[in-house]
């Protein structure tokens, strides 16, 4: 997934968005980042330890719209998405957005599609070396086994090496799990006119 110095930092303008996807107020966002800077010491890394410390800290009662189902130990391994053992702040933000049930299946894998996304964000088409990681994540985060090739060819069928956004959200919410926690973005049957509409 490349070095870690190429990854996106937290930035100011992500608060208004973080602040809908993650259902915590811009304030407790930022007491957040610090809280993480604290736990994470000099290299700015959070092992599994912390994670599980801070992520008990910020966890509100049950009820006030963070979700339990997922173990600490999926959470992280879903979004250490290098596997070296320690979450960046933006792989942290990455699992509390996932934690909220407030927000949509689509609203969170959008954010997450935004945060590594090649083509920028917003950027409409994902191809297989990042879908793979979008699969891998969602593995994890769903205790699922689906196979990488098998989806993308699926997903892929006229070969065109690039699918949209909403089908690689479509899928996962349909095969992977996500649609129990949240419901589906929709569009499911506008798959094969949207391999003929859309166009690079």
């Amino acid at each position: 997934m490349g070095n870690r110095q190429e990854r996106p930092q937290f930035q100011q303008w992500d608060l208004s968005r973080l602040q809908q996807v993650t259902g915590l107020p811009q304030e407790q966002l930022l007491q957040l980042y610090n809280e993480f800077r604290q736990s994470a010491g000099a290299d700015g890394l959070m092992d599994r330890n912390e994670f599980r410390a801070l992520r008990n800290r910020i966890s509100p009662q049950p009820g006030a719209g963070f979700q339990q189902q997922h173990s600490t130990d999926q959470i992280f391994r879903a979004f250490d998405r290098d596997n070296s053992g320690s979450l960046t702040f933006d792989e942290f933000v990455a699992a509390i957005v996932m934690l909220n049930q407030n927000a949509s299946q689509t609203q969170k894998w959008n954010y997450i599609i935004d945060q590594y996304n090649p083509g920028g964000i917003g950027h409409q088409y994902i191809q297989p070396q990042y879908a793979q990681s979008i699969f891998h994540s969602a593995n994890q985060l769903y205790g699922t086994n689906i196979d990488y090739n098998q989806a993308w060819n699926q997903l892929d069928q006229q070969g065109q090496g690039y699918v949209t956004r909403d089908e690689l959200i479509n899928y996962v919410n349909q095969h992977m799990g996500g649609g129990g926690y949240g419901g589906h973005s929709g569009g499911h049957h506008h798959h094969h006119q949207q391999h003929q509409q859309y166009q690079y």
